[in-house]
């Protein structure tokens, strides 16, 4: 759909306003090629000459309250919407009076305060960050509008997609914005597309506009306002596709007509109606105040001083995850509070009391709202608390992580749920390069406190796709957390505490094996202040450190038992809890204590949690050790189907006492008898069938 525009007079106050946006935008990055040879910038630019109408017409479409989201290109919009100057040149230029204190450059610049709430590297991956702040606005009913801009690139991207039907699906205020410049780095359309980006956006239902003379600023602020307004007033998203062209090289200060893929013509008729070159005069009022103005902030940036040695890892956390809390959470009467609770039901109340408590809570994914409700953990809560609050998702992992994110930054505390830890890793673009660094790499002018629930799959033939325990890669990221409850006490304390306190990123590995489990819960230790997300010593002990992850904790405590029975040793237990916030000292003195040392993991040992906790103890105090270390994990294989081999893929509780005394008696003939257990499973798996 073309949408009527009309050209106001030269004279016109919105003309001149517009006029201004676009020259300063030009000179800005005019003056970053002159700086830029000098090493000056030392980042990665990516420059809108030639694009700079599409920002203005854009921005002042939109209210000041109104976020917006761009790519890498980011310059164009964050001077239309209002950001500093002063910070912006000082963010590339690198020194802690920047927007994000040197630590974004110029491909992530920010400024929440005018509403630009970031800018990303990676091509199409903010989209779904204005799909969950959008979400969040619906549900808040705060009146704001989220736009989105991205290349005619991104349209092939998975995500992008993903992100279309999940606006549609829930009539969002989001306003998608493609520029379209031809050019994906030096790729044609028709080398990478074949489809129409118009049409294939109208698929979703999505009302899709087109301008062309996206060099008239008038055009581009006329078509923008329209959508913007059906957008704020219930019409659902609103897709525009916008003309332009990009003068400069993809990225860098120069040209790249020399270099095959387009020549200088090709722009030619573009320039031909470019109002910054066409009409001079009016352009040369504008400039000394301009001029003027980049010459102070260029000042400033120079004369700005270098982030100090501790900036390199302040805010990586959210905050210091050892941070004592009393969680709040209903405990049962004297009369109920001995009875045993199950690792689901402990799970159930704590997703129901999070969504009770806090008004601002979500649950989404995949089944949530199901029969079923995640194996019983979130079942009837979209009854209880409506289906804007617990809602079930399409398959788009990548997209519904992303919407965690914006979900977050817009107010609300996610929940967002995978039935198995393997299809978390769809999510990794997201869960790795965004939600892990948004608050460093915007210099901790954000937080995003969420909470990602995965279930490890275990037994019943599951195999290679629906059995990993994923807690190495993502312990492995500064700004994640990863925590592995091992029982309903652990998830009792912990997960009130992170819905009501904690504000950062929170991922945790579920054992499926331990649903159906039931145990003893002090519910006076519940109430108490403690650290949530630290190591927890379950069982004292004088002649060996055992420290397990999740299900393998309830394994040492078996193994610990016979051993003591059977052999008189006396095993320490470590519960690790938080992988990747271990407590150190715990770890460290019990090994001192002991000397020695066994950890057992519920995935692989290279390159993991067992190599982290020996990397500790060897760097930090080695000497204590009498023996060296022994761990245990799953074989160094995919997980195979067969049960034959799935017995054998995992340690069981004879491989546990076996290694442990072992390594207590320095004997490889220790005569400790082992127990008749052929499989972990077959002790503990109460379910039926393929889940």
């Amino acid at each position: 759909m073309q949408l009527e525009q009309s050209m106001p007079s030269r004279n016109d106050k919105l003309f001149k306003s517009l006029l201004r946006t676009a020259l300063l935008i030009r000179k800005v990055e005019e003056r970053i090629i002159e700086v830029y040879p000098d090493d000056k910038v030392q980042s990665p630019v990516h420059l809108s000459i030639g694009q700079e109408a599409v920002a203005a017409g854009v921005c002042h479409a939109l209210r000041r309250e109104d976020w917006l989201y761009s790519s890498y290109r980011s310059h164009a919009f964050y001077l239309a919407k209002g950001g500093d100057l002063k910070a912006m040149f000082a963010e590339l230029y690198g020194k802690v009076t920047g927007g994000a204190k040197g630590k974004a450059g110029s491909m992530h610049l920010t400024a929440p305060e005018v509403g630009l709430m970031g800018s990303s590297a990676v091509v199409a991956s903010a989209i779904p960050h204005a799909l969950g702040a959008a979400y969040a606005s619906k549900l808040k009913n705060d009146g704001k509008v989220h736009l989105i801009a991205f290349g005619d690139g991104a349209t092939e991207e998975g995500v992008y997609h993903e992100s279309l039907n999940f606006a549609a699906l829930h009539e969002l205020p989001i306003v998608f914005l493609c520029e379209n410049n031809g050019l994906a780095v030096h790729s044609r359309p028709k080398a990478r597309q074949k489809f129409s980006i118009q049409s294939h956006a109208a698929t979703y239902q999505i009302p899709v506009h087109h301008v062309s003379e996206g060099y008239d600023f008038i055009a581009v602020f006329e078509a923008v306002s329209l959508l913007v307004e059906r957008a704020r007033h219930g019409d659902g998203p609103q897709f525009i596709e916008i003309d332009t062209c990009r003068y400069m090289e993809h990225v860098g200060p120069g040209e790249d007509f020399n270099a095959g893929y387009r020549s200088r013509s090709e722009i030619e008729p573009w320039m031909a109606r470019d109002v910054l070159i066409q009409e001079p005069d009016l352009c040369e009022k504008l400039l000394p105040e301009i001029l003027d103005e980049i010459d102070e902030a260029v000042a400033f940036a120079e004369n700005s001083p270098w982030p100090d040695r501790d900036e390199l890892l302040t805010d990586v956390d959210h905050p210091d995850p050892q941070k004592t809390a009393t969680p709040v959470l209903s405990v049962p009467s004297d009369e109920d509070a001995s009875d045993p609770v199950s690792y689901r039901s402990a799970l159930f109340t704590t997703m129901r009391e999070g969504m009770k408590n806090h008004q601002n809570t979500i649950i989404f994914g995949q089944g949530v709202d199901d029969y079923k409700g995640i194996f019983g953990t979130t079942t009837d809560l979209h009854k209880e608390f409506g289906s804007d609050r617990v809602f079930d998702t399409p398959l788009a992992e990548e997209a519904m992580a992303g919407a965690a994110l914006g979900a977050a930054l817009n107010g609300l505390y996610p929940i967002q749920t995978h039935i198995r830890s393997d299809f978390m890793l769809l999510c990794t673009n997201q869960i790795i390069n965004l939600i892990a660094k948004y608050r460093y790499m915007f210099g901790g002018r954000f937080e995003t406190p969420m909470l990602i629930r995965t279930v490890v799959g275990r037994s019943w033939g599951q195999g290679a796709q629906h059995s990993q325990s994923l807690q190495s890669l993502f312990a492995h990221i500064p700004g994640l957390t990863v925590i592995m409850p091992s029982s309903p006490q652990s998830i009792l304390e912990t997960y009130p505490y992170l819905i009501r306190d904690y504000k950062g990123p929170v991922i945790s590995f579920e054992h499926r094996l331990l649903y159906d489990l039931e145990f003893n819960v002090d519910w006076v230790a519940v109430q108490k202040e403690k650290m949530p997300l630290t190591s927890r010593k379950i069982r004292e002990g004088r002649d060996v450190t055992i420290v397990a992850t999740s299900i393998m904790v309830l394994e040492a405590e078996r193994a610990a038992k016979l051993l003591a029975e059977e052999a008189g040793i006396d095993c320490e237990i470590i519960d690790l809890h938080c992988v990747s916030h271990p407590d150190r000292e715990m770890i460290l003195d019990s090994v001192k204590k002991t000397g020695r040392l066994l950890v057992a993991d519920t995935s692989w040992l290279p390159y993991g949690v067992s190599a982290e906790i020996c990397r500790l103890v060897c760097e930090r105090f080695p000497q204590a050790l009498k023996a060296p270390v022994v761990t245990m994990g799953m074989a160094l294989a995919p997980c195979p189907t067969a049960k034959s081999l799935e017995d054998i893929y995992y340690p069981n509780l004879a491989d546990l006492v076996d290694a442990t005394a072992k390594l207590v008696t320095g004997k490889e003939d220790h005569a400790v008898p082992l127990p008749d257990e052929k499989s972990m499973a077959d002790f503990y798996k109460r379910f039926k069938g393929p889940f």
